[in-house]
């Protein structure tokens, strides 16, 4: 499972658009398929070629979170960690935990965080040790569905409250009231947590007394929320996007009807796939439609970005797609369905 072996072959069109846009040496990019594949890819003007690949547990829902050179992997009811430069297993087995996974986050602290229906899990990144557990049922009621993030020395639980836990020990540190569980995403950047709520998104410093810094009222759910730099990004259900500066200034919202099952912030773009697994651009200053892609209408599993490429997993297939225009880079297929993609 540690060769070179093209396990995913990947069709490119449009190689004109890549010179200049993907780098010489490869782009690299993770994706993990429902088959059980977890694989690195290197994507360039050139092809593109499967640099390693590993075996993951079969799911359909596939977790990812990165620190140094190691990946953490959560699938089905595992966890697993794998070295990013050769794929080499990280631990002598992976941590095999009571229900499915819907959430890993971390390391924090030396601690990878993951999160099942009814339980959270403290597992120790060197080994995959289990070095605490707690009930959500019992010791931390009305926790959201899959609302987890770590970074900073802490861990962030959503739901209402949004929890602080110290990563080391599984207790909470901290918490913020914020008058419904259903948070729908937290993003740590800067040392603040940016959260989507059911009618708003706010911030909390994650250090001090964990009180919100700002909020910013919304007309229906915000379903995602994206933070590159100064600006932050949230799809709000049914309205397409809002925008604002990380200090909780509002810059523009779009004037459309758009439902986002993803958001990302690249290029000077907030990059959104529709319900309909197209994909729309917004200009993060105006919130002005600049590029749209029409949609197979099957599910959207994943998208993700990197400077100038928007990564996509729509029914199954992954795209590269320009931020510059929203021309296709490239279209994969594989033996199993792309139900994750992480750019590196």
């Amino acid at each position: 499972m540690h060769r070179l072996l093209l396990l995913f072959p990947i069709v490119l069109s449009g190689c004109g658009i890549l010179d200049g846009i993907l780098g010489g040496d490869g782009t690299p990019v993770l994706i993990a398929t429902d088959s059980g594949q977890l694989i690195r890819l290197s994507v360039s003007e050139d092809g593109s070629t499967s640099e390693w690949s590993a075996s993951i547990a079969s799911a359909n829902k596939v977790s990812l979170t990165e620190d140094g050179d190691l990946v953490f992997v959560g699938a089905a009811d595992q966890v697993a960690a794998f070295s990013l430069s050769d794929g080499v297993a990280a631990w002598s087995a992976p941590a095999t935990l009571p229900q499915d996974i819907v959430a890993v986050a971390g390391p924090s602290d030396g601690v990878v965080l993951a999160r099942s229906f009814d339980w959270l899990f403290g597992l120790d990144a060197a080994d995959g040790s289990e070095l605490w557990r707690q009930d959500l049922l019992l010791d931390l009621p009305d926790a959201a569905d899959e609302a987890l993030a770590a970074g900073g020395g802490v861990a962030l639980l959503g739901g209402d409250p949004i929890r602080r836990i110290d990563p080391t020990t599984g207790d909470v540190d901290g918490q913020a009231d914020v008058d419904d569980p259903a948070v729908s995403q937290i993003v740590i950047a800067g040392g603040v947590a940016y959260v989507g709520l059911v009618e708003g998104v706010t911030a909390l410093p994650l250090n001090g007394d964990f009180t919100r810094s700002w909020t910013l009222p919304t007309d229906a759910d915000v379903d995602f929320v994206a933070v590159s730099g100064d600006t932050v990004a949230y799809a709000i259900l049914g309205s397409g996007v809002g925008l604002a500066t990380t200090a909780g200034a509002p810059i523009a919202a779009s004037d459309s009807t758009e439902v986002l099952r993803g958001l990302v912030l690249a290029d000077g773009l907030a990059i959104g796939a529709r319900s309909d697994a197209g994909l729309v651009a917004w200009d993060a200053t105006t919130a002005e439609e600049v590029w749209t892609v029409d949609g197979s209408g099957g599910d959207v599993w994943g998208i993700a970005a990197d400077a100038d490429t928007v990564y996509y997993a729509a029914d199954g297939v992954l795209e590269g797609i320009a931020t510059i225009d929203g021309s296709l880079l490239f279209s994969s297929s594989s033996s199993g369905d792309v139900v994750a993609v992480h750019p590196l």
